[in-house]
């Protein structure tokens, strides 16, 4: 299986992309038990609980934030831990302005492209995570915190899912615009520490 995950702005002006890209005929919904509510999966993951990553944000403000977002899992009650290398890793963070396209984030293969799982069901390539500055230039630090971690969830393995109210918004819901717009989410909620857990 193979996806290019994006975060996008506003549903309304990409569900093109939230239903051809995003939420692929592979996806595996699971049913959780209260308070959260559903997730779903993309189907392939890191191959371990350790994810390395590095930092092409080139600093600064970029940087800092890159290392909140990934943080803000490793505080969750899941196996995962990350850990910054100076290179190769499972997963780069960067900066890329893209221009005025429909997303503010994007995960994919290094070099562009869709990643690409592999028989035993880990991604076979070095994934990108990376904010689209076009947008991101002119967020708070929460909300590319909400940007970053939210990609970093797609890395891991999980896919968008969610449905409102804000009590119920989970960080892998695909609009940055109700995620964190509205709910104030940047960091797993429930239902995104029990896709982890399932996964790993």
């Amino acid at each position: 299986m193979s996806i290019v995950s994006r975060t996008p702005r506003s549903l309304f002006r990409t569900a093109a992309i939230v239903t051809s890209a995003t939420l692929v005929s592979a996806t595996t919904l699971v049913m959780t038990a209260a308070p959260a509510l559903a997730y779903a999966l993309h189907g392939c993951k890191v191959s371990s609980t350790t994810v390395q990553w590095t930092d092409g944000t080139g600093g600064g403000a970029y940087g800092t934030v890159a290392q909140s977002s990934a943080s803000a899992w490793q505080a969750t009650s899941t196996p995962i831990s990350f850990s910054k290398v100076a290179s190769g890793g499972h997963v780069g963070i960067n900066i890329a302005n893209y221009g005025n396209v429909s997303y503010d984030g994007i995960t994919q293969k290094v070099g562009g492209g869709n990643p690409v799982c592999g028989s035993g069901g880990t991604w076979t390539t070095k994934l990108t995570a990376t904010w689209n500055t076009y947008y991101a230039d002119g967020y708070s630090a929460a909300k590319k915190q909400s940007v970053m971690a939210h990609e970093l969830g797609h890395v891991l393995g999980i896919a968008h899912s969610g449905i409102g109210p804000c009590v119920s918004v989970p960080l892998a819901y695909p609009t940055t615009d109700l995620r964190y717009d509205s709910c104030l989410v940047n960091a797993p909620k429930a239902d995104d520490v029990a896709a982890a857990n399932f996964i790993y």
